[in-house]
């Protein structure tokens, strides 16, 4: 593992940006940041830090159409990145994704994730011997003192069924942590998509399109409505494996992959929440001059 301890910290501890001042190590709070994005950035601010931090790095904005009856909302829901051409080091594949308020005249940025791909395949050949590992092998706990080296403590470390994953939570919020509306669901993430990578930066973000507008077309859930009391909240799941042809087994010592979000569920549900209302509003006046314009008010024939 050729001094991976310090690159990868380094990548994870990416400091403050656009001038605002930076948090003391460990200390979780409303500037904390992936990769330097942090959600106090407006929307431009966002563009323009990945514009000059990332510029062999591939990108591709998130379209949002949002469809009901005969009314067509088109929006950019955010973009999506592939850093990992600017961090060769860090690990395979480095994806991140930094979500919009969609809404006509917002700035807000309301969520940052990123994927990271340390492992890409692991080749077992023969059960007798150590396989081939595609990819970089690191450390869980390398990855987990990063983490607590740059955010503090978790707030909760949620407990798994499996062996090979581990969820951490930072959260402001007293009981956010234990709160199961306030964490994404295993091997998911809040409000879009499963956050697994796929083939290309455009379609992972169609992909992310798609779970986009599925969740804003069925917000009658009322998940969002279950959040508005979560608050600030950074979530950390590891996948892990020990890359021995048996198993895992009962503590496995190497991340495969590593997701993380960074969301303000509070100022998240309210503003997608008052997107959806805007855009149904919308269509259903749509739909009401469409009926006004087809009744002729001439009396049926009995």
């Amino acid at each position: 593992m050729r001094g991976l301890g310090v690159v990868l910290a380094g990548a994870l501890c990416a400091g403050a940006v656009m001038g605002a001042p930076a948090w003391a190590d460990g200390q979780f709070g409303a500037d904390s940041d992936i990769i330097g994005l942090t959600l106090r950035m407006t929307q431009d601010q966002a563009k323009a830090y990945v514009a000059s931090k990332y510029q062999a790095s591939p990108f591709a904005l998130i379209p949002a159409e949002i469809i009901i009856g005969q009314y067509s909302s088109t929006a950019v829901a955010g973009f999506m990145l592939d850093a990992s051409r600017d961090k060769p080091d860090v690990g395979n594949v480095d994806r991140v994704a930094v979500f919009f308020d969609p809404r006509v005249g917002s700035k807000d940025v309301i969520a940052i994730t990123r994927t990271v791909q340390f492992v890409s395949q692991v080749n077992y050949e023969d059960a007798t011997q150590r396989p081939t590992v595609v990819g970089t092998t690191v450390l869980k706990q390398v990855v987990v003192d990063s983490l607590i080296r740059k955010y503090g403590p978790p707030t909760r470390i949620v407990p798994q069924i499996s062996p090979t994953s581990m969820e951490l939570v930072w959260a402001l919020t007293k009981g956010t942590a234990e709160r199961s509306e306030c964490l994404p669901s295993e091997n998911s993430d809040y409000y879009y998509t499963s956050p697994y990578i796929v083939q290309s930066v455009d379609e992972e973000a169609q992909e992310k399109s798609d779970g986009f507008i599925s969740a804003i077309n069925n917000l009658g859930n009322k998940v969002l409505q279950n959040q508005e009391n979560c608050g600030l909240v950074l979530n950390v799941q590891l996948d892990l494996d020990d890359f021995n042809a048996a198993g895992a087994g009962d503590n496995p010592r190497y991340v495969t992959n590593m997701r993380e979000e960074l969301v303000d569920l509070t100022r998240t549900s309210r503003e997608l929440q008052q997107y959806f209302h805007e855009v149904t509003a919308a269509a259903n006046k749509l739909d009401q001059e469409d009926r006004a314009a087809t009744d002729t008010g001439a009396a049926p024939k009995l």
